[in-house]
């Protein structure tokens, strides 16, 4: 906040002091009666309230309807610079309580499983935190001239009431019509009467459906009247994006989690429908609808609005319907909680009081801080911009310069000609341009050195050489503000400016501050860091070669498992046959007869009975036969 205004007292638009600050306005009233009204009076206290520099704070009022395009996605920017004058200064009364305290929460009631279910849910007061206030707007009230100061009444963008089509200048008073600032007194004084006084629009709707849940709530005044929430399973777990989005996209899944988010989906417009048809009455009675409403679900809600309340004959909540607000702030999950939240945020009122001079110093200083920020933007296109050097900037800057072309210096160092440049440096005509500036980015002999990465050998000696034996400066910048270190993008390039910065010491230039150049580097830091490089990569070849060396033994052991598996699986089927009385099995194939050794062309002609494969029924009877006689003669054996 600016220290030319100051924040008086908080309440509600639709308490006892709202209303008797926009009646002490005295428009809304004054019209009504007749009376004759001054029209400069009122272009006067906006035109003062300009001219002392107190911009207000305008916001997005909402979005006044709602789109399935992506082009309404986004809010549209309808606030007003809503300011006007009245005949007396606001009368100092007790401050109103805070509205953020005024309404009562939802009691925990349920089983004491419900409530450790919700022992980490947060409260209104941290949802009003974490959401952070609206787009908000100042209106001038009064204007002291005498003492330089004014007051003002700031309010979110959304209560500024909608310009009409025939408004041409909504803030001069015309006999027998309402302005906005008629309309906002109007609307306060509707939402401070009992709610039993008839059709008077005293009530707000706060509504917010997205991500399968839906909370809606009515309030008057500090209450909430009625409220409802919703939960379904319609979103993705783990990948987001609700079923009906992922259909759209990628077609029809068949799961039964894509099942049960389409029930979901389908559940949750009926609860949004019976909470409509349910409350059709009070909606009536509203003023404002705070509205937030997921993209996807848009369609679906205002065909039911419309088919429930009978569209824009019959109900002020329908979708282009000048009364329905956007909630232009990050509502999160809809919940009970966020509804008083947004209520809270949305109809709060700060009266603030404006030092005029403070407005018109800061207003100045704000306008030379942009010219010198102008000036020294377009000075970094002509020389170095440092703390030191800004008045020289700025001087520089009136004076049309013309950029010289490459110096034989600049050439050298920009072809990385090391005997040229080392030649070019012992003469007194050619070290004058050691440091200067020229081509199209304004960049010195070192900078081009630094950026030659086409030979980082030639270019780390050059920029050694520059910086050892020429005592080039490393802190100019070139026309993008880089020093010429940040150049450098090759490793050998960057240790040559850290070489050099061991060699010179750090009294010769300010390395870290106006250079950048990394942590000085000598000879045996670079001999150490060499060595290590060395021994790191030998430690890695090492590695590599008893790695593969592993991974041989590995392998031969692998394969004599395997060989000593399918020799002992040989052994038990030649054992196992040798029982059943038939000879090894030749040959590799299994389509030859496990019982005369005949090769069979398919499978499908051979026959099987117990583990064995014969070529034709002899050869299974056969077979039989021996094994009977062998059954036989061992039981004979053993008796």
């Amino acid at each position: 906040m600016s220290n030319a205004i100051t924040d008086i007292e908080k309440f509600p638009i639709y308490s006892d002091r709202a209303v008797q600050l926009l009646e002490a306005f005295n428009i809304n009233r004054s019209t009504r009666n007749g009376a004759t009204h001054n029209k400069n009076s009122t272009i006067t206290s906006t035109s003062c309230h300009n001219n002392s520099g107190v911009a207000s704070s305008i916001g997005v009022r909402g979005r006044a309807h709602f789109s399935d395009s992506e082009d309404d996605e986004s809010e549209d920017a309808d606030g007003d610079n809503s300011q006007g004058s009245r005949d007396n200064a606001p009368s100092q009364s007790t401050p109103a309580p805070n509205i953020t305290s005024s309404i009562a929460s939802k009691p925990n009631v349920g089983s004491g499983s419900n409530q450790k279910k919700h022992k980490n849910k947060k409260t209104k007061e941290q949802l009003a935190k974490h959401i952070g206030p609206p787009p908000t707007a100042s209106i001038t009230i009064e204007v002291q001239e005498p003492s330089k100061t004014a007051s003002a009444i700031q309010l979110p963008t959304a209560l500024l009431p909608p310009e009409e089509e025939e408004e041409i200048n909504p803030y001069i008073i015309d006999e027998g019509k309402l302005t906005p600032l008629n309309k906002l007194y109007t609307f306060a004084e509707n939402l401070n009467r009992p709610i039993s006084s008839g059709n008077d629009k005293n009530l707000i709707l706060i509504l917010m459906l997205q991500s399968g849940r839906f909370a809606a709530a009515i309030f008057h005044k500090d209450r909430c009247i009625k409220h409802t929430t919703s939960t379904r399973y319609t979103t993705r777990k783990g990948q987001g994006g609700s079923q009906s989005s992922n259909d759209n996209a990628k077609g029809k899944a068949n799961s039964i989690g894509s099942q049960l988010r389409r029930a979901g989906e389908a559940q949750l417009r009926q609860d949004v429908a019976a909470a409509l048809r349910e409350w059709s009455g009070l909606l009536g009675e509203c003023a404002l609808f705070f509205i937030s409403l997921s993209k996807n679900l848009q369609k679906g809600f205002w065909e039911d609005a419309h088919t429930i309340l009978g569209g824009d004959k019959n109900s002020n909540f329908y979708k282009k319907s000048p009364y329905v607000v956007g909630i232009p702030l990050d509502v999160g999950k809809p919940s009970y909680e966020g509804c008083c939240a947004v209520y809270d945020l949305m109809t709060i009122c700060v009266l603030q009081r404006i030092d005029l001079d403070l407005v018109e110093q800061e207003q100045q200083e704000q306008e030379q801080q942009e010219q010198e920020q102008q000036i020294l933007q377009e000075a970094s296109n002509l020389e170095v911009i440092t703390e030191d050097t800004n008045e020289e900037a700025l001087q520089i800057l009136k004076e049309e310069v013309v950029f010289a072309p490459l110096t034989p210096l600049h050439e050298a160092a920009r072809d990385g000609n090391i005997e040229d440049l080392i030649a070019l440096l012992s003469r007194d005509d050619e070290i004058d341009d050691l440091d200067t500036r020229v081509g199209p980015e304004s960049m010195t002999p070192l900078h081009y050195a630094a950026s030659a990465s086409n030979d980082p050998d030639t270019a780390s000696k050059c920029v050694h050489t520059l910086l050892v034996q020429g005592h080039a400066n490393p802190c100019i910048f070139d026309s993008r503000n880089r020093p010429p270190y940040f150049l450098a993008e090759n490793e050998n390039i960057r240790n040559a400016f850290r070489r050099a910065r061991a060699e010179l010491g750090e009294e010769k230039w300010k390395w870290t501050e106006s250079a950048k150049v990394a942590s000085p580097l000598s000879a045996e830091d670079l001999s150490r860091k060499k060595d290590k490089a060395a021994d790191k990569k030998r430690k890695q070849r090492q590695r590599q070669k008893e790695r593969k060396a592993k991974e041989k033994a590995d392998n031969a052991d692998a394969e004599r498992k395997t060989k000593e598996e399918e020799e002992r699986k040989q052994r038990d089927e030649d054992a196992k046959r040798a029982r059943a009385g038939l000879k090894p099995k030749q040959g590799g194939s299994s389509l030859n007869c496990d019982f005369c050794q005949i090769a069979c062309k398919r499978k499908s002609q051979m026959f099987a009975r117990l583990d064995y494969l014969y070529c034709s029924t002899d050869c299974v009877k056969k077979h039989q036969r021996e094994l009977m006689a062998a059954a036989a003669s061992a039981r004979f054996n053993n008796k």
